[in-house]
């Protein structure tokens, strides 16, 4: 059964969006998408997945949206003098113009960079509560799905028993042509069988020697064909 949930929440300074989507499948799938400062969480995060989707192919994205203004870059002092003893070298043994290395070196790569977030244990509380909603919510998509899943069936059932009323009369018609048939038709049923008939698993065992058949002579079938009108003749039957 297919699902989908989704939460939002302000923790701290951020805003955190949940998603969970699943589509059918027997057994449990999990794709998760989520920021590397909550992968020491990730385990949990499975587990608390699988304990509530239990089956189908599931994705998992946990992200967050940061505030402009709160976002912080620092310079890299340690690779910005790395960069500038480098330039000063080359400058000196080139006889360049050395004035401008510092503007030049915080313009090389890697110098601008941003703090590494830890997680705060209070804040993976809130979070954590998130999930779950996003999970409730994933659970009550499946409770609507099912239960239109649900009618549409009850509703083909009740449409298959009104209709077998109308079933009847035409079933014991074809009855009636399948019997009359076979009366009319015995020697064309004899020779099927005598030939070796087609392989059925309602057909005796005695009978199931395909290509062989029954092996009877032209006077055994004929005194079997005899035999079976003597069944249907009421005449016979009532002396």
């Amino acid at each position: 059964m297919t699902g989908y949930g989704k939460a939002e929440g302000v923790v701290g300074k951020h805003k955190y969006t949940i998603e969970v989507r699943s589509l059918n499948s027997k057994q449990f799938d999990l794709n998760a998408r989520i920021p590397s400062m909550f992968r020491e969480k990730e385990m949990g995060l499975r587990k608390l997945l699988r304990s509530r989707i239990v089956r189908g192919k599931c994705d998992f994205f946990l992200f967050y949206e940061l505030d402009p203004l709160e976002v912080k870059h620092e310079l890299n002092g340690p690779l910005v003098e790395n960069y500038i003893s480098q330039l000063s070298k080359i400058a000196d043994s080139s006889g360049a113009n050395s004035s401008d290395l510092l503007a030049l070196a915080v313009k090389m790569p890697d110098v601008m960079q941003s703090p590494r977030e830890e997680l705060d244990a209070k804040f993976w509380v809130a979070i954590e509560k998130l999930v779950v909603d996003a999970l409730d919510r994933f659970d009550g998509f499946r409770e609507t799905e099912g239960a239109t899943i649900e009618s549409d069936f009850e509703a083909g059932i009740e449409e298959i028993r009104s209709q077998s009323v109308n079933l009847d009369p035409l079933l014991e018609a074809r009855h009636n042509r399948i019997r009359t048939r076979i009366k009319t038709n015995l020697e064309e049923v004899i020779e099927h069988y005598n030939s070796g008939g087609n392989y059925s698993s309602t057909v005796d065992p005695l009978m199931k020697k395909l290509g062989i058949g029954l092996q009877l002579t032209n006077q055994e079938k004929k005194d079997l064909v005899a035999y079976l009108k003597t069944l249907s003749d009421y005449n016979f039957i009532n002396k």
